[in-house]
């Protein structure tokens, strides 16, 4: 065990796991050379040259807990991202039914998350029922239509909190209340808007004036 760690993410289509993304190996601590001396037996074990690996090994890059989640966070929606792209153009020049109305709605949530978005709004705007467009979205997308909505919001708000004030944040992703922005972008990720504006200065991955 060289002591090195690594990410994978998994990726799902349609709420199934499809595929993982892996990132390359580093250490979440930084090594020093009684470190490497612990490790030189394997290293001979394996017919490697320890003089010519001390040096790389000795400057191999410590990522620490918050920049690890973020990293996971960001690849994880970006394959994400790119891999229902894909299946959604897939979709549409096989010409499987139902999958322009999901692409569609998805395309006016993301032009207009800051307004009042109802169900059966957008299930109107795109020709289908209310019943029929929410089970069409959940098994497109992988969530249900308020799901989709709510992490368009919170992804948007988690770009904006290094730029304007919570307050503010709040109001232009479409949230009146401030309680219920808080609880809701505490249950997308695990931190309220200033415990996660803290970490990010703590981690020197920015202030708040300056953008992401």
């Amino acid at each position: 065990d060289f002591g090195f760690n690594e990410i994978v993410v998994p990726v799902s289509i349609g709420g199934r796991p499809r595929y993982a993304i892996a990132t390359g190996q580093f250490v979440t601590q930084k090594k020093g050379p009684a470190d490497f001396e612990a490790i030189r037996p394997l290293l001979a074990s394996l017919g490697l040259d320890a003089s010519r690996l001390r040096e790389a090994y000795l400057d191999t890059r410590v990522l620490h807990e918050e920049t690890l989640r973020g990293v996971a966070e960001f690849l994880g929606i970006l394959f994400q991202q790119l891999l229902e792209t894909f299946h959604e153009n897939e979709a549409l020049r096989q010409g499987q039914p139902g999958h322009r109305a999901v692409i569609d709605a998805r395309d006016f949530v993301q032009a207009h998350f800051a307004d009042k978005l109802e169900l059966g709004e957008i299930a109107s705007r795109v020709g289908l029922s209310g019943g029929h467009f929410q089970h069409l979205f959940k098994k497109e997308t992988g969530l249900s239509f308020l799901a989709y909505v709510t992490s368009v919001r919170m992804r948007h708000a988690r770009e904006r909190l290094v730029r304007m004030p919570i307050l503010q944040v709040c109001q232009s992703v479409g949230y009146q209340s401030l309680s219920f922005f808080t609880k809701t972008f505490k249950g997308h990720f695990g931190a309220t808007p200033g415990q996660y504006l803290k970490s990010k200065k703590a981690d020197g991955d920015g202030a708040p004036s300056t953008p992401e």
